[in-house]
């Protein structure tokens, strides 16, 4: 994750069960007066916003999640193509809530003057809401802000090793596109494929081999 040293990465947790063995005060941030709920990663997202924004400079806020794989080579290119203020962005929106509301979880961009104005205006957001819509809501529906819709590929129907070829021409496919992103989440012996397709990517985006 921190192969690109002009990308900062953090990991965001809330209430631990136990202790993590492998600690990093440079990037993981800790709350610990929640326990984690599908309804609290709206808290979770505002208050690592919110140190953020208070102690970093930077460009673009990205919320992801360790089901996606970024190129952050294709992400610089697609970076420098937004906005540099009022940017609202990512896949979306969601077939089922065609609002505009409903991103992705995977890959909510936003500039720094929205992270400072959900920041100052929590009290506004829908906690009770799943995190990725609270978000839509509260910059597309209050702060009227145009949603600007970033692809990615996915690769959610891999099975394993016997969808080799489907993996490969998806990569390829995203590349000859300069997409950022991949999901990679399988609904089918998720273990086992996830890993299997996490390896060529970091082979074929990286070159790194695991």
């Amino acid at each position: 994750m921190n192969i690109d040293p002009t990308i900062k990465v953090y990991f965001v947790y809330g209430e631990l069960d136990e202790p993590l063995f492998d600690y990093d005060d440079s990037s993981d941030l800790i709350f610990s007066d929640f326990k984690e709920h599908p309804y609290m990663i709206i808290e979770k997202t505002i208050r690592a916003m919110e140190c953020i924004d208070s102690q970093v400079k930077y460009d673009f806020f990205i919320r992801t999640n360790l089901s996606t794989f970024w190129d952050f080579s294709k992400l610089q290119l697609q970076l420098n193509r937004l906005p540099t203020e009022k940017c609202y962005s990512g896949d979306g929106p969601l077939p089922r809530n065609p609002s505009g509301f409903f991103l992705s979880g995977a890959d909510t961009i936003v500039t720094p003057d929205l992270v400072k104005s959900i920041v100052s205006n929590k009290q506004m957001v829908e906690y009770m809401e799943y995190e990725d819509v609270a978000m839509g809501k509260y910059f597309h529906g209050y702060l009227k802000t145009p949603m600007i819709s970033i692809p990615m590929c996915f690769i959610e129907d891999a099975t394993g090793a016997n969808d080799f070829n489907k993996v490969m021409n998806r990569i390829n496919l995203a590349l000859t596109y300069n997409i950022s992103h991949y999901r990679v989440k399988s609904m089918v012996n998720r273990e086992q494929s996830d890993l299997y397709v996490y390896k060529i990517l970091l082979k074929r985006i990286y070159n790194i081999d695991f």
